[in-house]
C-alpha cells in the first residue's frame, strides 16, 4: 500500500521556496546596501570639519600650517575609526580637516600637492600650502601606532 502525498502539500512547498529564496535576496540586497554606505561615509565626518577640493586653496591661503586627513574614494574604514578614537582622546578636532576626495579631484591635487609618494588617504601636514609631512607610504603602514608616532613627532600631540 503506497501512501499518496496531497497535491496541495507540493504547492506549500513550492511557496515556502518561493518566500525563502525572496527572504535571502531581501537579506543580501540590504547587506550589499548598508556596506557601500559604510564605505562611503566616513567616520571622522562627525568629528572633524571638512572641506573639498575647492574650498582648499582658499584653506590653505588662511591657514598655510595645516593638518589634513585626505580620503580618497577607496575608503579605510578600520584606520578611520581608529583615527577617530585618537583625535577625540587628543582633543585635535579643530586641529585636523577632514578632505574627501571623489575620483575626478585627483588630477586637481596632483598638479597643486601630490608627490609620487602620496597614493593613499593619508594624514598630511602642510606647511607653506604644500604637503611636507605624511603618515604612510602605503596602505599597509597606515596604522594607529605610526598615526600616534606621527602627531608626537611634529609635536602635535604631547608625549
Amino acid at each position: 500500500m503506497k501512501r499518496q502525498i496531497p497535491t496541495k502539500n507540493y504547492f506549500i512547498l513550492l511557496g515556502l521556496t518561493i518566500v525563502t529564496f525572496m527572504v535571502v535576496l531581501y537579506f543580501g540586497s540590504w547587506y550589499k546596501t548598508t556596506n557601500e554606505y559604510k564605505n562611503d561615509i566616513s567616520p571622522l565626518i562627525s568629528v572633524l570639519n571638512s572641506i573639498t577640493i575647492e574650498e582648499l586653496d582658499s584653506y590653505l591661503l588662511d591657514n598655510p600650517e595645516s593638518i589634513i586627513y585626505i580620503s580618497g574614494t577607496e575608503k579605510n574604514y578600520e584606520y578611520e575609526k581608529e583615527l577617530k578614537k585618537i583625535i577625540e582622546n587628543n582633543n585635535l578636532q579643530q586641529t585636523i580637516i577632514y578632505l574627501n576626495l571623489k575620483e575626478n579631484d585627483y588630477d586637481k591635487m596632483d598638479k597643486y600637492y601630490f608627490n609620487d609618494k602620496l597614493e593613499i588617504n593619508n594624514l598630511v601636514i602642510f606647511e607653506n600650502n604644500k604637503i611636507q609631512y605624511f603618515v604612510a607610504h602605503n596602505e599597509k603602514d597606515l596604522t594607529k601606532d605610526n598615526t600616534i608616532n606621527f602627531l608626537k613627532e611634529h609635536e602635535v600631540i604631547e608625549e
